[in-house]
């Protein structure tokens, strides 16, 4: 998808009187509309997750399917029609390589920065897919410490090229190292949350953290340099927030900043976060208890729909 023709918005002085006058002033604006374009590729069955590994020559597209398949596409040539208005891509696009090993549809799906693939299931088994000089080719063996819980989401490590992540519907947080011949014993096996961990997102700023978003709406940082055996993982919790009102759906650091990050939840909120965010002893406290009880981090929160005692704070820097 592309978007083009985008402007900043305009203050409005709209009055009573100009009511009448709307929708002349519509077509006035037409010229200023943002334009969407779009190159479609048929795929069969819905399609659970997607990821994008791009290098200098190609762009390439991974498809969880919910028929249990993962397919592998190159949409370079979408991607570049888009640069060409009025072109179209060929109507027989097809994957160019599909992993067949799952027995189950799944979520988890990760591209390392070299290429490889990593895809985990609803029967908690991971496979590794790797690029060849001609193709792709899958490892038979998987990785299935999660067993047979779900694997909700999978991440690779932003400096061990052979490290990655993995969050279960048992509330489990697992690193693996792909050089390892025992594929069924993560090397770090912590018990993250008592309810299902649907996402996680690795720092590429500071690579010993990860943070984590669950199903109760909590979302909790981990420091890797912390985990000791047998703790459980309550060394390594470096800040733990339950603020969602829903399960958390989606979470990501921050590429510029190594201690802020976003979050959202199915309770409709989008809320930023910075770990380097303390109380101040001279602030003033909060005149209203509806505040009270606000993280000294939570930076920003949009919400779509008014939260009861924060109707007033929607989509306002805290």
């Amino acid at each position: 998808m592309k978007l083009s023709q985008l402007h900043k918005t305009r203050k409005s002085r709209y009055t009573e009187q100009d009511e009448d006058s709307d929708s002349d002033s519509d077509d006035d604006n037409v010229d200023e509309d943002p334009v969407l374009e779009h190159r479609a590729i048929p795929t069969n069955g819905g399609t659970n997750r997607i990821r994008v590994y791009q290098t200098l020559n190609s762009l390439v597209a991974a498809s969880w399917s919910e028929l249990g398949k993962v397919h592998i596409w190159n949409v370079q040539s979408a991607y570049n029609s888009l640069s060409n208005p009025g072109s179209e891509t060929s109507k027989n696009d097809t994957s160019i390589y599909t992993v067949k090993q799952h027995r189950d549809e799944g979520y988890g799906l990760a591209f390392s920065s070299e290429g490889a693939l990593l895809s985990g299931d609803n029967q908690g088994k991971i496979f590794l897919t790797q690029p060849t000089s001609s193709h792709y080719t899958t490892s038979p063996q998987s990785f299935s410490s999660h067993s047979p819980q779900s694997v909700e989401d999978i991440q690779w490590s932003p400096s061990e090229k052979s490290v990655f992540a993995s969050v279960s519907s048992s509330g489990a947080l697992h690193i693996h190292d792909t050089r390892t011949p025992t594929r069924n014993k993560p090397a770090i096996n912590v018990k993250a949350s008592d309810f299902d961990v649907n996402v996680l997102s690795w720092n590429t700023s500071v690579s010993y953290l990860l943070v984590t978003g669950d199903d109760n709406g909590a979302t909790k940082v981990w420091d890797l340099r912390q985990f000791k055996k047998n703790s459980g993982g309550k060394d390594a919790t470096v800040a733990e927030f339950s603020w969602h009102k829903g399960p958390v759906t989606s979470i990501e650091w921050c590429p510029s900043e190594g201690s802020v990050f976003a979050s959202s939840g199915a309770d409709e909120q989008v809320c930023l976060w910075d770990l380097s965010t303390e109380a101040d002893d001279e602030e003033q406290p909060h005149t209203s208890a509806d505040l009270k009880d606000i993280p000294n981090q939570l930076l920003f929160i949009h919400q779509v729909r008014p939260v009861s005692g924060l109707s007033d704070f929607r989509g306002k820097r805290m």
